[in-house]
């Protein structure tokens, strides 16, 4: 009923670290980490000041449902990190890469969907910040870029799905 990303991170995880309640957790709690610190990253870089891109960090390390979600094991705190990924490459490649920056940004929001449905509020929000930065530097050529990461990941989910395509229409379309 959910996209395979995590349960495919985890995997390679647990093959590394061994099968556990510890392992699934700490998993779960490096990608707590890695949305900190992107927050933080994406924060200084919007705001230029950083006293305020720690607080936001700040704010969000100690948020209940944040540390909830990064201690359980769940894909959501995955999601949320590869999301803020996105926005921190995009914002700081931007300026000197625009096409690395798009195609960094749409990597890691693919990844975000692949990990969860709510990724697609990741597309939205680059895609907005792409409009709203780079409207007009923006060619034909960046478009392609930014495509060719949904057509991997696409390609990849195909891949798997077609592994079993009645079990996924049943779990994933029918939940």
């Amino acid at each position: 009923h959910m996209p395979p990303l995590s349960f495919v991170l985890q995997a390679g995880w647990f093959a590394l670290f061994d099968v556990g309640v510890v392992q699934m957790r700490a998993l779960s709690a490096l990608f707590g980490v890695l949305l900190i610190v992107s927050l933080y990253g994406f924060s200084r870089r919007i705001s230029g000041n950083q006293w305020l891109a720690l607080l936001s960090a700040l704010i969000v390390a100690t948020d209940y449902n944040i540390t909830l979600g990064a201690a359980d094991g769940r894909m959501d705190v995955m999601c949320a990190a590869w999301g803020f990924m996105a926005f921190a490459a995009y914002v700081n490649l931007r300026e000197r890469h625009l096409g690395w920056a798009i195609f960094l940004s749409q990597t890691l929001v693919v990844a975000s969907g692949l990990t969860h449905p709510a990724g697609i509020l990741y597309f939205l929000g680059v895609a907005a910040m792409i409009l709203f930065y780079d409207r007009r530097r923006l060619r034909p050529i960046h478009i392609l870029i930014g495509l060719l990461p949904f057509l991997a990941g696409a390609l990849a989910w195909g891949q798997y799905i077609l592994q079993d395509f009645e079990a996924f229409r049943i779990h994933f379309l029918g939940n």
